[in-house]
């Protein structure tokens, strides 16, 4: 493990040829790069790069997965600051939010919001102490994000600019403070783009990343039955609620953690986050039973519409964007949503001057010259106009002042 401090920007000079194979396989290319921190070069290695993404592939700038390789050829892991150690990371491209800000800085505010609640809801994984089990509690979890992490970088390939990127963590374990060895610990990650959660668990929409199982393949049935039988009771809850069975309703606190379910709706709603639909979905459960929402990639948020190849920017937008099984839970716990609402409305977290400093962080530590020599290379989808902060800004208004509508004055 190599560790270092976690910059606010850097820059990589990678060396050799970018992975062209866009197809399931993936085919990856190698190649070296150096680190760079301003003008100190922080270290040099080995890279393996392919192509990541799903519809992100086929854009014209990709991002790339990047593993990392010491100068034998052999895994290496990279400790940037108070992030996990990993010897996988993600290149996101970002080609439709130019502006590189979205993603962390919505998982910024998420977490803000996350750490208003009271222990133990602000820890996320929600874990009882015990110390008769080693096993059940991870020893150290104080790196876990429970989102997704990094910092903007320039990209240059052989010596000429190749654009502005953001090295990000991906879906790994760890900063989840998920042993894949304890099987309460279990992580659902949509598949394709229509993962409903009021059809019942369907396993060819599904993607069961935590724990380790003998004989699991994406997509395939779940072979241990404690793992099987704790998903699809969660889901057969998830129906039973929606069409209002038995006792279902009344229920919920033997399945869910509910502080954490109203916080991601008020969440995804605030930034109007409409790829969490059938898309993007983290759930989790660290002790077999109760599961709480972890927010994913969100780069196509806050106005930008790129669906259906759409291309437009929004300055506002009406109307409730979570769909699916919260069509049920919106109506039912609004009382306890329009509280939480107005506290956080109270408490001067959800105001645009406060969710702004997380955009504005990250957009003032990228150079400007970098912007515009991003800007200069790759060209802008949205036709209308161009992402900019401002633009995220005068969105969060116009969306907090229809939210106070339906939550806060209605």
């Amino acid at each position: 493990i190599f560790v270092t401090e976690k910059p606010k920007f850097a820059r990589i000079n990678l060396y050799g040829e970018l992975p062209t194979d866009a197809s399931p396989t993936r085919l990856p290319t190698t190649l070296n790069f150096d680190f760079l921190i301003g003008k100190r070069k922080v270290f040099s290695a080995k890279c393996e790069l392919s192509i990541q993404g799903n519809a992100s592939a086929t854009s014209e700038k990709k991002g790339y997965t990047f593993d990392i390789l010491n100068l034998d050829g052999k895994s290496l892991k990279i400790k940037f600051g108070d992030l996990i150690a990993s010897d996988s990371l993600h290149l996101k491209a970002y080609q439709t939010d130019r502006t590189h800000t979205r993603d962390l800085g919505m998982g910024r505010a998420w977490r803000e919001i996350i750490n208003s609640n009271g222990y133990p809801v602000s820890e996320v994984n929600n874990k009882p102490y015990s110390i008769t089990s080693s096993e059940a509690n991870e020893l150290f979890i104080s790196d876990a994000k429970y989102r997704p992490e990094g910092f903007p970088v320039e990209i240059y390939l052989n010596d000429a600019f190749h654009g502005l990127y953001t090295l990000r963590l991906k879906k790994t374990r760890e900063n989840y403070a998920l042993n894949n060895k304890n099987l309460n610990h279990i992580f659902l990650d949509n598949i394709d783009y229509n993962a409903t959660l009021i059809a019942g668990f369907n396993p060819a929409k599904w993607e069961l990343k935590s724990p380790k199982m003998t004989g699991y393949v994406e997509g395939g049935t779940i072979p241990t039955v404690s793992v099987n039988d704790s998903v699809q009771r969660f889901f057969n809850w998830m129906k039973d609620f929606k069409n209002n069975t038995g006792t279902a309703r009344a229920d919920y606190g033997n399945y869910i953690v509910l502080e954490n379910w109203i916080d991601y709706l008020i969440f995804i709603e605030v930034f109007d986050h409409r790829d969490s639909n059938g898309n993007n979905i983290n759930l989790i459960t660290w002790n077999n039973t109760h599961w709480v929402w972890c927010p994913y990639d969100m780069d196509n948020s806050i106005g930008l519409n790129p669906f259906n190849n759409a291309w437009t920017i929004d300055s506002s937008r009406n109307g409730f964007c979570s769909a699916d099984f919260f069509v049920s839970f919106r109506p039912y716990f609004l009382p306890q949503i329009k509280l939480r609402y107005a506290e956080l409305k109270a408490n001067k977290i959800l105001t645009v001057q406060n969710l702004g400093k997380y955009f504005d962080d990250i957009e003032a530590s990228i150079p400007r010259d970098v912007a515009n020599a991003d800007k200069n290379k790759w060209v802008n989808k949205f036709t209308n106009e161009y992402p900019t902060i401002q633009q995220i800004k005068l969105f969060l208004k116009n969306r907090l002042e229809w939210l106070d509508t339906q939550w806060l004055n209605p």
